[in-house]
């Protein structure tokens, strides 16, 4: 098997549970942290979250208490306030909770609102366009948030619009590079899909019609694209023809050939591997 190596970024272990992780679209590492793992089991209640941003040259910590959602995403919008996502919306008799809290990195509470059940991915783009990739669940859903597949919202929580491919039941996986790069790998075709400007700029069919492959996450470079197909297993693919053609499997290693296992995050053009001691990275031009 081939290998590609990523270099060591920074030296990080964590003192509490790691509840969830995102790379932001200029590679911004976002960690939350917290120390009730235990009463996240409950799911009752709020919570007191770490948020870790890890950026190239600053490390900020950042409290948050009394939030009452489980947050399955994070990332920032430009003024650097952070926004929590729970996968799911809570039903409660006739009242569906909001699963989306925006905080400052003071730890203050500035907005909070819905988007719906079954959130698979959410990340924000540089004009603080908020992007929601949706699971079959949401898709089907009743309160029908998620039932295009991708939604972009605006900062306040308020749909811009829907993205709906016939046959698109789940996305699988989502990179938003920059407003003018949206990418998104979906079920149940299993195509790679580029966006600018809501209108479409790519679409690369699988060689097969039912591949044995399917994304989590992935970088488009050239004519290549990289994915993280399984927790344990990278692929190269090359684009021919606007049809995807795997070409080989690789490890991950680090400077001195050794494996890296751990948990592989990709957005833009940047790689990262998360070690139980340190995070890896690299960038693709």
């Amino acid at each position: 098997m081939n290998s590609l190596m990523i270099p060591k970024w920074k030296s990080y272990i964590t003192q509490f549970e790691t509840v969830t992780l995102q790379v932001t679209r200029n590679g911004t590492v976002l960690l939350v942290e917290t120390e009730q793992a235990e009463a996240l089991m409950n799911m009752k209640g709020s919570y007191h979250f770490i948020v870790q941003i890890i950026a190239e040259d600053t490390h900020t910590t950042v409290d948050l208490y009394d939030v009452p959602i489980i947050p399955s995403h994070v990332d920032l919008f430009s003024d650097g306030s952070i926004l929590l996502v729970q996968y799911t919306s809570v039903r409660n008799h006739n009242i569906v909770e909001r699963n989306a809290w925006r905080y400052s990195q003071k730890g203050e509470l500035l907005d909070a609102f819905l988007l719906g059940h079954g959130v698979n991915h959410m990340q924000i783009d540089e004009t603080d366009v908020v992007w929601g990739g949706y699971s079959d669940e949401g898709v089907f859903d009743e309160l029908g948030y998620g039932k295009e597949g991708l939604v972009a919202y605006n900062q306040k929580g308020e749909k811009i619009f829907g993205v709906d491919y016939s046959g698109m039941a789940e996305i699988y996986a989502l990179n938003v590079a920059h407003s003018k790069e949206i990418y998104f790998y979906y079920y149940m075709d299993h195509h790679v899909i580029g966006l600018s400007n809501n209108q479409e700029i790519l679409n690369i069919a699988p060689q097969q019609k039912e591949p044995t492959y399917t994304f989590d996450s992935f970088i488009l470079c050239n004519n290549q694209i990289f994915a993280s197909v399984d927790l344990y297993t990278c692929m190269r693919f090359e684009i021919e023809q606007n049809q995807l053609i795997p070409k080989e499997e690789f490890e991950l290693v680090d400077q001195q050939s050794k494996k890296l296992e751990g948990l592989v995050r990709m957005r833009g053009k940047h790689l990262f591997v998360f070690t139980e001691d340190a995070i890896y990275k690299r960038e693709f031009v």
